[in-house]
């Protein structure tokens, strides 16, 4: 990298986001740019580069001009915040539940043959807000390999709700207690939490994520999340996972806009992948997409 590179990147690493509290840089990992820091990569490539998520003070103490300079640097970006959510609150949950739709029948799910709607052996890796593993429409779902990204070793929990939400949307069994019944009957869950008890999370802790899925053998991933920001790091993980073969469902978002004018990520990697999907979110009752 020559020396007007370096001038470059130091002024556009400054501009970009000097306040992020944490940042992702992607190195050859048999570089000896890694003596630089201690800390053990989130994600590993195939090509045998890693990931590492940096805290800003960790990042202050590195020779960056130096790391710029460096053969097996490949880049580094701010692990940028998901758009806040809207919060939930009760008169919002109870405007919900006034209106709300039996989603599955909408969309056919009821007139399927129960063959045709067999998940047995399939590995859904949900990361989202956690699961309520213990809520009582979970209760016969088979869960596998839980992982709470944002506080390591903290048992599981959904502060959010969101998370248990789309558990149950993928796989509640029916019970002597309920009817209640997923769209992939017979599902293996793998319950992965990156978001808090507020919605809010990180690309990073989202791609620590992803990484645990793919250490666990899932076979499908849900991103039910967005983030208006483009990431690298984000675009390089999801393209690995799909290069396993694993397929991806990916929000397009609750605001009723056009992916391809006003991206959201991940969803928008959906054109250049073949096993992303992005689905949105449909209003039947107005025939129009949905707006939160």
């Amino acid at each position: 990298m020559g020396i007007y590179r370096v001038f470059f990147a130091v002024v556009l690493l400054f501009s970009i986001n000097v306040q992020a509290a944490t940042w992702l840089l992607r190195i050859d990992d048999n570089s000896l740019i890694k003596q630089n820091f201690s800390s053990e990569p989130i994600f590993n490539f195939s090509n045998g580069d890693a990931l590492y998520s940096l805290p800003a003070e960790q990042l202050s103490k590195i020779n960056l001009p130096e790391l710029f300079a460096s053969p097996g640097f490949r880049y580094l970006e701010p692990s940028n915040e998901l758009d806040a959510p809207q919060p939930i609150t009760r008169a919002t949950a109870r405007a919900a539940s006034d209106e709300q739709q039996d989603f599955l029948q909408q969309d056919g799910f009821n007139q399927l043959d129960w063959w045709q709607r067999d998940c047995t052996d399939i590995s859904i890796a949900v990361i989202d807000s956690g699961v309520d593993m213990a809520h009582p429409q979970l209760q016969n779902t088979f869960f596998v390999a839980p992982l709470d990204a944002r506080l390591a070793d903290n048992p599981l929990t959904d502060e959010y709700g969101h998370g248990t939400h789309v558990a149950g949307l993928l796989a509640a069994q029916q019970s002597s207690d309920n009817s209640v019944q997923g769209a992939c009957v017979g599902a293996t869950l793998m319950p992965i939490r990156f978001l808090d008890r507020y919605g809010a999370g990180s690309v990073s802790d989202a791609i620590t994520g992803i990484r645990w899925a793919i250490d666990n053998h899932a076979q499908v991933i849900n991103h039910s999340w967005t983030v208006k920001a483009y990431s690298q790091a984000l675009f390089d993980v999801i393209q690995a996972a799909d290069e396993l073969g694993i397929v991806q469902v990916t929000a397009a978002g609750n605001i009723g806009s056009n992916n391809d004018q006003s991206a959201l990520y991940p969803a928008a990697f959906s054109t250049l992948f073949s096993g992303v999907l992005s689905v949105a979110n449909w209003d039947n009752s107005r025939q129009t997409l949905f707006r939160q």
